[in-house]
C-alpha cells in the first residue's frame, strides 16, 4: 500500500479532535479515499486515536472494464481502519473489510512495539 494522510487543523469546540483523509493505492488495482477522525485523546481511554473509513461506492476506485486479474480477487465494498495507543505504550492497527456489500468484518490486528537504539531482537 502507498498513500497519503491529510490532518486538517482543529476546529474551535472540537474537545481536541480533527477531520482526517487518506488516499491508500492497493497493487492489486484499487485505490481507497477514507474520511474519518483523529482524537488527541479518545473518550476510551484518554488516548490518541485515529479512524479512517471508505463506506461508500464512491470512496473506492477500481479500473474500468475488470480485467483478467481483478476479475479473480473479491470485490472489495467497505474498508476501515483504526490506530490507538494502548496503556504500554504499542501502536496498535484494526483493519476491517467488508467484501461483495456485506457488512464490515475484522481482517488484520497489528501491534507494534517501540524499537529502542536497533534492539530489534527484543
Amino acid at each position: 500500500e502507498n498513500g497519503f494522510l491529510k490532518v486538517f487543523p482543529e476546529k474551535e469546540g472540537s474537545d481536541g479532535e480533527r477531520q482526517v483523509e487518506a488516499m491508500i493505492s492497493h497493487p492489486f488495482s484499487l485505490n481507497e479515499f477514507e474520511f474519518g477522525k483523529l482524537a488527541t485523546a479518545s473518550k476510551e481511554n484518554g488516548r490518541p486515536r485515529l479512524v479512517l473509513e471508505a463506506s461508500e461506492e464512491s470512496h473506492l476506485q477500481r479500473p474500468g472494464p475488470l480485467n483478467e486479474t481483478a476479475q479473480k480477487g473479491k470485490l472489495v465494498t467497505g474498508v476501515k481502519r483504526e490506530y490507538f495507543l494502548d496503556k504500554d505504550g504499542k501502536l496498535n492497527y484494526n483493519l476491517y473489510l467488508s467484501v461483495g456489500g456485506q457488512p464490515l468484518k475484522l481482517h488484520l490486528i497489528c501491534k507494534l512495539k517501540r524499537v529502542e537504539n536497533g534492539s530489534a531482537g527484543s
